[in-house]
């Protein structure tokens, strides 16, 4: 599998940030290819999310549903997992480690294998780096909002982030792998 690692400094609390990883529906915001986002099943250590990407989104995801698997060590660890989708394998890791002044040093890694070998692994990792680094640049700026905002001041469940009342409930038609 191709790997894709960046750090990044935020100056928010890692609780902060990984409250807003953890919502599902504000990922639009950061990610100019989604369509939209949404968590479909929540249980106790994981919760699957769907993400739909715009047909101009390029050539890894064209227009499909990407399904993750998400875990979390709140709030510190968050480890997702591709469930569905074109690409063959995915799996994202990212750390929030405390910086010592209030801060968070994010640390990002994506592992990906498209299916169709490593040379278009190796062609499409260009294009993967520059989505990376271009979805962090825009959910820094949706974090600057949130502080801004006060969002960061209100106390949530870590554990599951924001839309705990779907705790234990399935969309229809959708069933876990």
């Amino acid at each position: 599998m191709k790997t894709f690692r960046m750090n990044k400094h935020l100056p928010w609390a890692p609780a902060d940030i990984f409250r807003l990883l953890m919502d599902a529906e504000s990922f639009p915001a950061a990610h100019p290819a989604l369509k939209a986002a949404r968590t479909v099943w929540v249980r106790p250590g994981y919760r699957d999310i769907e993400m739909d990407f715009h047909k101009a989104s390029g050539a890894i995801l064209q227009g499909r549903a990407l399904g993750l698997r998400v875990t979390s060590a709140p709030p510190h660890r968050i480890e997702a997992i591709r469930t569905k989708g074109q690409i063959e394998q995915l799996k994202m890791t990212v750390g929030l480690n405390p910086d010592g002044g209030g801060g968070t040093d994010m640390d990002f890694a994506l592992a990906y294998q498209t299916g169709q070998g490593d040379a278009a692994d190796n062609m499409a990792f260009p294009l993967v780096k520059k989505i990376v680094g271009e979805t962090l640049s825009r959910f820094e700026a949706c974090a600057a909002a949130c502080a801004a905002s006060g969002a960061f001041s209100i106390e949530a469940d870590e554990s599951s982030g924001p839309d705990v009342t779907r705790r234990g409930r399935r969309k229809s038609g959708y069933q876990p792998s």
